[in-house]
């Protein structure tokens, strides 16, 4: 929020210093001397203008009568020549550079947009603000449109030297043509401004129905997701047809503007050219009353005119542009102003605070005290003493140089504390979430259960700090979720019940979850037979190597239970975790592999503290306890025989899911 409130304070103003001081740090050392050296260049216009003046009265020299000589010309040609070809090379120039800040320009601000996907609090995924009609209009407009707002002003100093030269040369000639071309070119330059600004607000406005159709389009020529429900139903015309109507409902407005624009551009172009026109003949009327000056006085208007018309009208153009250009910024600088997940930098320091009630100070020299008593000579931030107090559950399995992860000495580390808490999604009034206040003692295996709805994958979304608190708090070993989130995000590891599928090889699927951690292709495969999961290796012929997913050469994708499995295995491959969540981790696997799975639950999660999200209770016999969820409650908690005995809301999920069964 404060940040929206200073963008809202700076204004404008604001926006254009930190756009043009972001895009001179984007251009780099070698535009930036280019740019230097392209102003004496933009007096190249005048010096041609001079030289034709001089070969056209040169070469009228030449005629009978006369009493012209040939040196002239030809010196004229030659340096005419030089000047050309120097022209011809500086355009080369800029045009590289141009074209290389424009892609350094969208590079940029593609990269920033896509940092802020990954970065902003989870709610906005949820499109929370209209989340991502914005990253889509950034993404969209912005860089094409940032980059060409920024160059323009460059090129516009380059014109304004342009400018200066031509009309002072022309102002020589007759005064009241420098004004002339000046005030016609004004409304070229207004005209611009409207039509920028009118297309920012238009596109703002059909943004979702380009989107939309977009959408519908994919859905038509989708390879994936829903491919097999389109074809067997036979949807193909039906998607089409929405398709067609949103598109050329969109390409209609679009059409509209863009003529409308047009009519407007051609009467200005057209007052620019009769404009044009009045000043040559004017020119030579002059000359027919006084032959002094030459037919090179008319090359001379006739060059510089043109040159000196589009100069002003660049001049204006571009600085309108960049007024407009503004209003794309603004939209980019706006997702600065958005929520983070957590600041970098952000860990647990404050950690052994809370334990001990001591302050950073003393934390530091009892640090230094044991550094020197163990002769060490490394520097660890507090953060640091707070991770290593919290090791990964042992009987994980490890590899390379990283020592056998031991059971914490700390009995709370891996506690997890649910004080009141509540949560309602953004925009929604209904408690999801209700006053819930729970402890799991670290080590317990838990089974969470409940109809659809019932709060059951939003608690995780706590526990794992996608979501906040509306209020109450979530804490893991004493330390707050919200504050110390990256920190206690390392404790665990986690399956979503939509997990992702990475287009990527077997190996760097599984091993993504822990990227310091260094196992050899055996001890991966150790792993993988030791939680029953290693066939999904062995059939391949490459084997970690297999490179998944449609992009892949061979189109080497997996059944739904095959990357479930691959899911599990990468949920254990993170070493450093002694919370397991596992949410709906059977949902794709066949009868027998989940009968495996329930078998070695315990060889899948070790010492760890395991949480279980399933609305299959086969495993709930397996467990410490079972929470019942129920409209955002836990209406009951125990084991599976207090549950049953009870005869509730457990009981009776059990039986109807036993009777298919027995």
């Amino acid at each position: 929020m404060e940040k929206r409130k200073v963008l809202l304070e700076k204004g404008m103003g604001w926006i254009a210093g930190k756009s043009l001081g972001l895009f001179i740090r984007i251009k780099g050392p070698l535009s930036l001397a280019v740019g230097v050296i392209g102003l004496p260049m933009a007096v190249l216009p005048l010096l041609l203008s001079r030289q034709l003046q001089r070969l056209t009265d040169g070469i009228f020299l030449l005629m009978p009568g006369q009493g012209g000589t040939a040196e002239p010309v030809v010196g004229a040609l030659l340096f005419l020549g030089v000047l050309f070809l120097l022209q011809l090379l500086w355009q080369l120039l800029d045009g590289y550079v141009q074209t290389r800040d424009m892609y350094r320009t969208q590079e940029y601000i593609k990269e920033t947009v896509l940092g802020h996907v990954c970065t902003v609090h989870y709610s906005y995924l949820e499109n929370r603000d209209d989340f991502h009609s914005k990253i889509a209009f950034a993404d969209a407009y912005a860089c094409q449109e940032a980059a060409m707002g920024i160059r323009g002003m460059f090129a516009a100093f380059y014109q304004l030297v342009t400018f200066a030269v031509a009309a002072f040369a022309l102002w020589a000639v007759h005064p009241a043509f420098v004004l002339i071309l000046v005030a016609t070119g004004i409304p070229a330059a207004v005209l611009s401004f409207l039509q920028a600004d009118e297309t920012f607000r238009h596109r703002t406005k059909w943004s979702e129905e380009g989107a939309m159709s977009i959408h519908l389009y994919h859905l038509c020529a989708s390879t994936d997701h829903g491919i097999q429900e389109v074809r067997h139903y036979e949807l193909y015309d039906y998607l089409k047809a929405k398709w067609r109507a949103v598109a050329d409902s969109y390409l209609h407005k679009k059409n509209r503007l863009v003529a409308k624009h047009l009519k407007a551009n051609m009467t200005a172009d057209f007052l620019r050219s009769g404009v044009y026109m009045i000043l040559l003949l004017a020119t030579a009327r002059m000359i027919y009353q006084n032959p002094a000056l030459g037919l090179g006085t008319f090359t001379l208007v006739y060059t510089l005119s043109d040159r000196l018309q589009r100069a002003i009208g660049a001049i204006l153009t571009e600085v309108m542009q960049f007024s407009a250009c503004l209003s794309y910024m603004k939209e980019f600088f706006s997702l600065e102003e958005m929520e983070r997940d957590e600041e970098d930098g952000k860990g647990v320091k404050d950690e052994k605070d809370s334990k001990d009630g001591k302050d950073k100070k003393d934390r530091k020299n009892g640090k230094d005290k044991k550094d020197r008593k163990d002769g060490k000579d490394r520097k660890e931030t507090a953060s640091s003493l707070a991770l290593q107090e919290i090791q990964p559950a042992k009987g994980a399995f490890t590899g390379g140089d990283r020592p056998e992860p031991q059971i914490p000495e700390n009995p709370s580390a891996g506690d997890i504390v649910f004080e009141h808490v509540s949560f309602s999604y953004p925009g929604t009034e209904r408690k999801v979430i209700s006053d819930l206040s729970l402890t799991i003692r670290g080590g317990e295996k838990i089974a969470i259960v409940g109809d659809n709805g019932s709060g059951k994958s939003t608690f995780i979304s706590l526990l794992t700090g996608i979501f906040s608190p509306d209020s109450g708090s979530v804490s893991i070993g004493g330390l707050s979720m919200e504050e110390h989130k990256r920190a206690l995000r390392q404790r665990i590891s986690v399956i979503y019940q939509d997990f992702a599928h990475y287009e990527a090889s077997i190996r760097d699927n599984i091993t993504v979850s822990d990227e310091e951690r260094r196992l050899s292709d055996e001890e991966i495969l150790d792993l993988a037979r030791r939680i029953h999961v290693e066939d999904v290796i062995l059939e391949q012929p490459e084997g970690l190597d297999a490179i998944l997913g449609h992009m892949s050469e061979k189109g080497n994708t997996l059944s739904g239970g095959q990357w479930q499995k691959i899911a599990l295995l990468r949920a254990v491959y993170r070493s450093r975790a002694n919370i397991m969540i596992l949410d709906e981790p059977t949902a794709a696997l066949d009868p027998i592999a989940e009968a495996q799975l329930y078998r070695n639950f315990s060889e899948l999660t070790g010492h760890r503290t395991a949480l279980l999200i399933s609305h299959r209770l086969g495993i709930a016999g397996l467990v410490d306890r079972i929470l019942v969820f129920r409209e955002g409650r836990i209406v009951e908690d125990g084991s599976h025989g207090e549950l049953m005995a009870r005869r509730g809301h457990y009981y009776a999920m059990y039986q109807a899911q036993a009777k298919w069964y027995q």
